[in-house]
């Protein structure tokens, strides 16, 4: 990972004599199969773009770069493939699912089990901020923040007595929290039909319960519900391209940033392609 110019540096050329081998360089290209592709958006400024949209398919190879995330950028890219996929991955973005479903009717919608997780993380969050901010007799809110974020079936004896004692300073916190370890309660089912079930009562729950945080959270659940549902079935997610799309940031940062999209893209491929 290092930028053009050091590369000059190391090497005793200049910057543009870098830059020219660089161009040079092709990627070797083999057919990939394309039957389960994952998307995923990543930050960058490249052609003026404000993100770009990296493809892979299911055995973790780097299919392509995207411009951007414009639904006729996408649209281009799926109508282009041979192969036509069955199963698409994607976060909770509502744009990405409405391409595919005008493009790809056939395929299924898989949503990504990190952002809708999180979106109950996001929940606990917004309570834990409003009550701080009405009263300061909750700051233990705010000093045991990384330990409420933590997974609730995963702390110690010691941890599970300060979250008992954390859940006493106000209801409306203790009843959001009991919901945030149902859920992940539900994770842990291994009977789609049970889940089903569960996820089905916690929502219904999450709406009546008349707190604003809560019932924002539900309408995300309800809205997605079939595509979270396939995920526990098929049990896909993007968690692999999460970490690949870390290597991109590492690049972009040694860079000072990519402001050309076809260094990026090709820079992105060298580190996942051979190249002649």
């Amino acid at each position: 990972m290092k930028s053009f110019k050091q590369s000059g540096v190391e090497l005793g050329m200049s910057l543009s004599t870098v830059l020219r081998y660089f161009n040079q360089l092709k990627i070797a290209e083999k057919e990939k199969p394309t039957k389960i592709i994952h998307l995923d958006e990543f930050k960058g400024n490249a052609d003026n773009e404000k993100y770009q949209l990296a493809v892979y398919n299911g055995d973790r190879e780097l299919l392509t770069i995207l411009k951007d995330r414009k639904s006729s950028t996408i649209k281009s890219y799926l109508e282009s493939l041979e192969e036509k996929p069955e199963k698409v991955v994607i976060d909770l973005f509502m744009q990405f699912r409405n391409v595919v479903k005008r493009t790809l009717p056939k395929a299924e919608i898989i949503a990504d089990k990190y952002h809708y997780v999180r979106q109950i993380e996001w929940m606990i969050r917004d309570i834990r901020i409003r009550l701080y901010n009405q009263n300061t007799k909750y700051k233990d809110l705010k000093k045991y923040w990384k330990l409420i974020a933590r997974n609730p079936l995963c702390l110690t004896e010691k941890q599970q007595k300060r979250i008992s004692k954390l859940r006493k300073l106000n209801t409306v916190f203790s009843e959001c929290y009991g919901y945030k370890e149902e859920f992940y309660k539900l994770l842990e089912v291994s009977s789609l039909k049970e889940f089903e079930k569960g996820f089905e009562d916690l929502v219904e729950r999450l709406e009546k319960s008349e707190i604003k945080e809560c019932m924002y959270l539900s309408k995300t659940y309800r809205n997605w519900k079939t595509e979270i549902l396939k995920s526990i079935e098929y049990k896909i997610d993007n968690g692999f391209v999460e970490g690949y799309n870390n290597k991109i940031k590492v690049i972009k940062r040694v860079s000072y940033g990519i402001k050309k999209f076809n260094i990026l893209k090709k820079l992105r491929e060298c580190a996942f392609c051979s190249v002649n």
